[in-house]
């Protein structure tokens, strides 16, 4: 009698909970592919069935360690979100017009500055910016100015001889100061 009862709640749980689809992965889940109610009840027995039978199943470590890192390395994806250019620079405004104290970096308002552009910058990079660049062109200049033994007012470039030969000089010298300070 107790065997014909255990036939008839596994036939009954085979009714409820059909076979899995082919393309279903083995497991519990896989059996609960299509969209009929299930009984809690005898899915519940069938979980139980199935977690008794689990070790059974052989897993293939590696492939779990690197399905797991994968998986992850999606998830680092969304772990930080990035902020736009552009609210970037609202911030920068909003810290120097006193609305804000710093930005995301830390800046405060005596660490910006505003370039002849109208852009919020920082001021270090700004002061290095210009070293970099209009230091080393200025003495260029200067060097080739001395060199043409130009006096007073010159166009650098423009539509004179002079002024076309003070640029190409200029030039030349700033090159050799950029490859100096390498």
């Amino acid at each position: 009698a107790a065997a014909e009862k255990a036939a008839a709640e596994k036939a009954a749980a085979e009714k409820i909970v059909p076979e899995a689809a082919p393309k279903a992965k083995a497991g519990f889940a896989s059996r609960l592919s299509n969209e009929k109610k299930l009984d809690p009840k005898a899915l519940y027995k069938d979980y139980e069935a199935m977690k008794s039978n689990e070790t059974d199943i052989p897993v293939d470590e590696d492939a779990l360690k690197t399905e797991s890192k994968a998986a992850n390395g999606r998830l680092n994806g969304f772990k930080k979100e990035a902020t736009s250019r552009r609210g970037y620079m609202q911030l920068r405004k909003e810290v120097m017009k006193g609305k804000r104290e710093r930005t995301l970096s830390g800046l405060t308002k005596d660490d910006l500055v505003v370039n002849k552009r109208g852009r919020i910058v920082s001021k270090k990079m700004h002061e290095l910016g210009l070293k970099r660049t209009t230091t080393g062109w200025l003495a260029a200049v200067q060097k080739a100015r001395d060199a043409l033994s130009i006096k007073g007012f010159q166009v650098v470039g423009g539509q004179s001889e002079l002024g076309q030969n003070l640029y190409k000089k200029a030039m030349e010298l700033y090159t050799a100061i950029k490859r100096q300070n390498r």
